[in-house]
């Protein structure tokens, strides 16, 4: 039976891996985040923290899934501070529990990494270095990579990168600093102009494929290997509008603005790494995965009018 810790348990992605992994009798699962509960197998830490991490891993895991992170560019612009405690010495905390354990780690990364080579290359690879990164975020998680790359050089550190591209899915809440998509459905569901960077393209992952994707990384036997994970299917972001506004029957209206500093164009990778040696593959189409992710807004927006219609009556 293989222990597996999962760090970072209860963001969008973090939910429903450990449900993927519950599904499967041969793993014990433990759980952690910095989020206040009490639910058996899961611990409260800090990653920021070296010695909040003792009691998760006293467990001594043979798979770490670090998912935690600070995600949001603009928290990473105003407070760099934050994006730099988390994930650049939250990482390196976890890096060095892992060496002390003995234990495998899988390091969820961002497409964000590969910063203005976006702008160079017809498609990027897990082949190609990183460009010069064009946000704190971006920077960030790319050091992060950098300190797992030099303990498995330096010290024999077992580990797997994933590089996510653009994940969606039920269960985001809108909000100002997520997704496009999830912006866009919050803003469509209110009626509310819907703001479109012009010129802009993206190819979404439906979140349950990029669970199986990191699921297949983390059983890869290497010592040190990356993938990118994400789909080709690139879609225009004023057509994603469009789209949402079609399945939430809105009244919004699109307004295209100019791309800010900091945001790429369009990202378009190859994922054929992934298919090749883990047998991996995003299924879900776009037309699929946001109709349903459309559908769990819905509903969970018609279950917020009745409980407040209960609490005012």
């Amino acid at each position: 039976m293989m222990k597996i810790l999962v760090i970072g348990s209860e963001g969008n992605i973090g939910r429903k891996l450990v449900s993927f992994l519950e599904a499967n009798d041969d793993h014990e699962i433990t759980t952690c985040d910095l989020i206040r509960m009490r639910r058996k197998g899961y611990t409260m830490v800090d990653i920021r923290n070296f010695e909040t991490l003792q009691e998760a891993f006293s467990i001594d895991p043979d798979l770490v899934i670090h998912l935690a992170g600070e995600v949001s560019r603009e928290t990473s612009e105003h407070w760099a501070n934050i994006a730099i405690d988390t994930n650049c010495i939250g990482t390196m905390n976890v890096i060095r529990h892992c060496l002390a354990h003995n234990s495998k780690l899988l390091y969820a990364g961002t497409s964000e990494e590969y910063g203005e080579l976006f702008a160079s290359a017809t498609s990027v690879n897990e082949t190609m270095r990183p460009g010069k990164q064009r946000g704190i975020y971006g920077l960030t998680k790319w050091m992060a990579e950098e300190l797992i790359e030099y303990h498995c050089d330096r010290y024999g550190l077992k580990a797997i990168i994933v590089r996510i591209f653009m994940c969606y899915g039920p269960g985001e809440k809108p909000n100002p600093y997520r997704s496009a998509v999830s912006r866009f459905i919050g803003k469509a569901l209110k009626n509310e102009i819907i703001y479109v960077h012009g010129g802009t393209a993206r190819s979404w992952c439906y979140d349950s494929d990029i669970v199986e994707g990191i699921y297949a990384a983390a059983m890869y036997d290497s010592r040190f290997d990356i993938f990118n994970l994400g789909r080709n299917e690139l879609w225009n972001m004023d057509a994603v509008a469009e789209k949402i506004i079609e399945l939430t029957d809105s009244e919004s209206e699109i307004q295209l603005e100019s791309i800010p500093p900091g945001i790429t164009s369009i990202k378009n990778a190859n994922f054929n790494k992934a298919k090749w040696l883990l047998n991996w593959e995003a299924k879900i189409p776009f037309e699929e995965g946001i109709k349903k992710t459309v559908e769990w807004n819905i509903e969970r927006t018609k279950e917020k009018k009745n409980l407040s219609g209960i609490m005012t009556n």
